[in-house]
C-alpha cells in the first residue's frame, strides 16, 4: 500500500517520519488525548512505538500514518491513520489524533474526509471504517457528518469488540482501480 499525498484548502497530510517524534509524543503520552484509545504511553514506550510503526510502515500492507499539518503556518497538528488490517476483505480502517489546540476547528473533518476519498480513489478496497469507543461522542459526531454508519451484523477482521464500527463504501459509480496514485517516500 503505498503513501500518496493528501493535500486540502487548509491542510496537508505528509507521511510520518523519524522527525515528527515530538509529535508523536505529544500526542501518545497526554492523558487527555489518550482517554478515549487507550492507556498514555510513556516517552520510552512512544520512542519505540514510533521506531516499530515506521518500519511497518516499509511493508507493502503495513499501516501508513499521516502528520497533518496546517498549511498557513505549516504547523503539525496531529496524525491520521490507514490500516489494511482487513485488505482480503477490501477495506481499510481510518484513525485520527489531534493536539488540543487543533480540536474543534474541524481539522479532523476535513483531514479523515480527504484521506477517505484517497483511500477509495486510490487503493483496491471498497470500504473504509472506523472504530472508536461509544463514549466518544466527538467521534460519533465526526463520522455521523462524514457519511460514516454501521451495517447491522458486519464488523470486519481487526475491529474490536464493544467498539462502535462505522464505514463508508465506494459508491456504484466509482472505479475499482487505483487512479493517479503517487507514492510518497
Amino acid at each position: 500500500m503505498s503513501q500518496v499525498p493528501v493535500a486540502t484548502a487548509r491542510l496537508q497530510l505528509r507521511a510520518m517520519a523519524m522527525g515528527d517524534l515530538a509529535l508523536f509524543r505529544a500526542l501518545y503520552t497526554d492523558a487527555e488525548t489518550m482517554r478515549h484509545i487507550g492507556r498514555p504511553m510513556s516517552r520510552e514506550w512512544a520512542d519505540a512505538s514510533l521506531l516499530a510503526t515506521l518500519d511497518a510502515a516499509h511493508e507493502p500492507l503495513g499501516p501508513r500514518f499521516f502528520v497533518i499539518v496546517e498549511c498557513r503556518c505549516r504547523r503539525a497538528v496531529g496524525l491520521c491513520s490507514m490500516q489494511p488490517v482487513a485488505f482480503d476483505e477490501r477495506s481499510v480502517e481510518i484513525g485520527i489524533m489531534l493536539l488540543r489546540g487543533a480540536r474543534g476547528r474541524r481539522v479532523a473533518s476535513e483531514a479523515l474526509s480527504a484521506l477517505t476519498a484517497m483511500a477509495l480513489r486510490t487503493l483496491p478496497i471498497d470500504t473504509v471504517w472506523a472504530q472508536y469507543r461509544r463514549a466518544n461522542r466527538s467521534a460519533e459526531r465526526l463520522f455521523d457528518a462524514l457519511g460514516f454508519h454501521e451495517i447491522d451484523g458486519w464488523r470486519p477482521r481487526g475491529a474490536r469488540p464493544k467498539l462502535c464500527v462505522r464505514v463508508v463504501q465506494r459508491s456504484a459509480s466509482q472505479s475499482n482501480q487505483p487512479q493517479g496514485a503517487v507514492p510518497m517516500s
